[in-house]
């Protein structure tokens, strides 16, 4: 779980780090400049160790093929509960779509505005690179946190469960079809 956790708090590192490169004026950008991002990174590591050693476990249940709280031994569901999960799903889900959205925001203004200040085809490419890594996150935190408390049924459980393994897996298909340096490496180490 420590491992998702990072995931997604990445993903919404990820999407700011992105809003910074489109913003240059955003003070924000700061705290990813030099030395600073080792210091946001060593924030990332004691924030993986939180679920790891502080919360209650998310239990795989072999009947629906998925994680759930609650491991279905008859005792009551909330002494499964895991709160932070729960929250950083939902924060995931919410902050993928609001930060994409905002960033869909200032491209369409800077596409349509008369300045020299447009985005160039490796910005949009870069652009287009996070929003496929985040999109997976988002999806599956989304149903996950939702199949968590609402009955569910078990087209939706294998849904979240693909893009949750779409989550990781997105990674190599992005970097090897829309990012032209990877993809001549690896041809190159093949060929």
């Amino acid at each position: 779980m420590s491992s998702w956790m990072g995931c997604c708090i990445s993903s919404l590192v990820l999407a700011t780090i992105r809003i910074c490169d489109l913003s240059s004026q955003l003070k924000l950008r700061r705290c990813f400049d030099g030395w600073k991002i080792y210091f946001v990174l060593f924030i990332f590591l004691l924030y993986c160790m939180y679920p790891l050693l502080l919360t209650n476990p998310i239990l795989f249940n072999p009947t629906y093929m998925s994680w759930f709280f609650d491991p279905g031994v008859g005792k009551d569901p909330s002494l499964y509960v895991n709160v932070f999960h729960t929250f950083i799903n939902t924060m995931t889900a919410v902050g993928t779509v609001v930060f994409y959205g905002y960033m869909a925001v200032v491209f369409m203004k800077e596409s349509n505005s008369s300045s020299n200040k447009k985005l160039t085809k490796m910005q949009i490419s870069i652009l287009l690179q996070s929003f496929l890594f985040c999109i997976f996150h988002a999806i599956s935190a989304f149903i996950y946190s939702y199949m968590q408390f609402f009955e569910s049924s078990e087209t939706i459980i294998l849904i979240g469960h693909i893009a949750w393994q779409a989550s990781s897996a997105s990674v190599c298909i992005v970097y090897l079809t829309l990012n032209r340096t990877i993809r001549n490496s690896v041809i190159r180490m093949f060929c």
